[in-house]
């Protein structure tokens, strides 16, 4: 697979909800701090012990941010360029305003695509193109990404981001076309489907591949890349917003307070 670049990460049951904005993540994100690996042959954690999973679940959602959330935001886009020069993107912007105590809801989509002619023909050329199966990444949980290619020179992205804290904005304004459903002459199909509890997208581009990505309650974040052609770049983008109210002082230790109750909560759990 030469030439071929990809990024592919499996996050192993990660639940994103409206109160998933942590006592850890109280402070803006732009302010991120680095990444440090925590040594655990340090003196300070030779006495520890693992907790195990009930001990885990009695802790669930009892060290979250009391903060109110103000918006709360999804940004999911998707751009295929092909040799060719075709090129269709396609962008949903899902938004609930929460800031006068009753959700406000917005939803845009746009979807555009160019060049269809020049498509065709290279669609043509590549008929004898080989085929991608994917057989079970759809039951996984959490957020995966995937990556599959069977052709050479490829650059496959799929990237997740989440934005929490005081300063985060509500991103760009789309003025979007409102379409969710295209099928361009060349026969590639782009779809955006809103649901009860799910938003999600897919491209289908005959003798090149398939592109989606869905959020599903219950499920998490999936954003699939199969590729069965050459020389395609393909982007999928997915990026959550919450939007927190200013904290107080006592607020914080309020918080803290809190959580250190429910840490001691486990000596009790032990005996």
């Amino acid at each position: 697979m030469n030439g071929f670049e990809s990024r592919k990460r499996w996050y192993g049951a990660v639940s994103v909800t409206l109160i998933g904005a942590s006592l850890v993540l109280s402070a803006p994100l732009s302010a991120r701090a680095a990444t440090v690996a925590t040594d655990f042959s340090e003196p300070a954690f030779q006495n520890g012990q693992q907790l195990s999973d009930y001990e885990l679940a009695q802790l669930r959602g009892k060290a979250v941010n009391g903060r109110q959330v103000l918006f709360f935001g999804v940004e999911m886009s998707m751009n295929w360029k092909s040799p060719a020069g075709e090129e269709i993107h396609a962008r949903a912007d899902l938004g609930i305003d929460m800031a006068n105590g009753q959700p406000s809801p917005t939803f845009t989509s746009h979807i555009t695509a160019t060049t269809p002619e020049q498509y065709a023909a290279y669609r043509q050329a590549m008929s004898d193109a080989g085929q991608v199966v994917d057989t079970g990444s759809s039951n996984a949980k959490g957020v995966v990404q995937l990556v599959q290619a069977g052709g050479d020179f490829n650059s496959a992205n799929n990237r997740f981001w989440i934005d929490v804290g005081q300063d985060v904005g509500r991103g760009s304004v789309l003025t979007g076309n409102n379409e969710q459903s295209l099928e361009t002459p060349a026969g590639a199909h782009v779809a955006i489907t809103k649901q009860a509890g799910s938003l999600g997208m897919t491209l289908d581009v005959p003798g090149a591949g398939r592109a989606s990505q869905k959020i599903l309650s219950r499920r998490g974040l999936h954003q699939s890349i199969q590729l069965s052609s050459s020389h395609q770049t393909i982007n999928n983008m997915t990026r959550l917003r919450i939007q927190l109210g200013e904290a107080s002082t006592a607020k914080i230790g309020q918080d803290m307070k809190r959580m250190l109750q429910s840490v001691r909560g486990l000596d009790r759990l032990r005996q």
